[in-house]
């Protein structure tokens, strides 16, 4: 309703601005003819006021200039009633419903960087730092959405952790499966609106989420990200980079049940014994290697950095961490977010709509599961091998962690 009527006033504004213009331009001309002209004031007697204006009207009409004035208000009107109803928020900007992978012209980068960008910006702001006091949205009003903000990693940091906490909070609406879609060149080749699709429904004033840890180490990701919404929130969980390859192992051991892997071999080279930089767990905890990718595009203040370690240990003060960052209304506190004894880690108690109280709720098995148990040479080695990397991270983020 509120769009409705900005949109009257507007239109009704242009229309009455534009009529007193061209009447003061008529009222003008007339009285110029008749004072400069004895014969059309003579020639105006006798005739009633309303057929002389409609002689004139008629005049004017045929006039070129004041067609063309009509004509650019008709589609100056058109244009406001497209950007008031079709462009709904920033998560379906311009930049998303024309992906330059599509168009790349230089009129068409032009337009994407300059004029598009800025509306996404400003619709992304707009939508993300609004508050709301109840999520009880009509089916009517809900919507796919882009994401506004994105889970980005990194594996096994407690990404799934995090993103289940989150769809707990009624402002947030978050997919459940990993859509890997900006790491993923098939994927992305079907398109922003089989992406759309793939997205949770939404209400007007919630925050549309997706999380896959692979973005993190994609080279691909940060780029087309920054296409789709140059504004997005981006969301990263960094832990004990040590921990993160003894845990990722764990993954991977499991899921190959059929082959015995040894944990030494694999994370040292067999001929000098140092850490193997190119094993895919040390590489995806070389963090700062992959963030470098990010800020090329994205500033810093736009990526919140939790710590996947305290989300383990303090759940409750990450939570309110990510909570304050995506501009969302308090929700957490020690009903939603408990220490579980019997599972070993914190669990939530979601609020049922319609019903008092809360229903617990804890992850699957497979979180918490067991790392191998690592000498303490090898472990000291680890560490010892990721401290510059560790250090070249925290000079690039200003921030350090407890594991350094």
């Amino acid at each position: 309703m509120k769009k409705k009527l900005v949109l009257l006033i507007m239109v009704s504004t242009v229309i009455a601005i534009t009529i007193l213009v061209e009447l003061a331009m008529l009222l003008e001309q007339i009285s110029n003819r008749i004072m400069e002209s004895p014969q059309h004031a003579g020639a105006l007697k006798g005739v009633t006021f309303p057929r002389r204006l409609g002689q004139w009207m008629w005049r004017w009409w045929n006039l070129r200039t004041v067609r063309i004035n009509v004509i650019v208000v008709c589609v100056v009107i058109l244009i406001i009633y497209f950007v008031m109803f079709n462009v709904k928020d920033d998560s379906k900007s311009f930049a998303s419903v024309l992906p330059m992978d599509i168009i790349s012209s230089k009129t068409a980068e032009s337009f994407r960087t300059g004029i598009l960008r800025k509306w996404s910006q400003w619709t992304a702001s707009q939508r993300i730092n609004h508050k709301i006091t109840n999520a009880a949205f009509p089916e009517r009003d809900k919507s796919k959405k882009f994401p506004g903000a994105i889970i980005i990693g990194v594996r096994k940091g407690g990404t799934r952790a995090l993103l289940e906490f989150l769809r707990t909070h009624p402002q947030v609406a978050a997919t459940r499966q990993e859509m890997h879609f900006f790491s993923d060149d098939k994927r992305y080749a079907k398109g922003m609106q089989w992406y759309l699709s793939r997205m949770a429904v939404s209400g007007p004033d919630q925050i549309t989420m997706e999380k896959t840890p692979k973005y993190f180490i994609s080279e691909e990701a940060p780029a087309r990200i920054h296409r789709m919404n140059s504004s997005v929130r981006l969301v990263l969980i960094l832990r004990n980079p040590v921990d993160r390859v003894l845990s990722d192992f764990a993954q991977i051991a499991e899921n190959k049940k059929n082959q015995r892997q040894n944990f030494t071999k694999l994370v040292l080279t067999a001929n000098t014994g140092d850490v193997n930089k190119s094993y895919r767990p040390v590489y995806i905890s070389t963090y700062h290697i992959h963030l470098a990718r990010w800020l090329e595009l994205f500033p810093l203040k736009q990526i919140h950095i939790a710590d996947g370690d305290r989300l383990i240990s303090e759940p409750l003060q990450e939570l309110r961490a990510v909570e304050n960052f995506l501009g969302l209304s308090p929700y957490f506190t020690e009903d939603v977010v408990y220490f579980n004894a019997t599972r070993g880690f914190h669990c939530m108690r979601r609020q049922v709509q319609g019903q008092d109280g809360y229903t617990p709720f804890c992850l699957g098995q497979s979180k918490g599961r067991q790392h191998p148990s690592v000498q303490r040479w090898l472990r000291d080695k680890l560490e010892q091998y990721f401290m510059r990397h560790n250090e070249i991270l925290f000079r690039m983020i200003g921030r350090r962690f407890k594991w350094s």
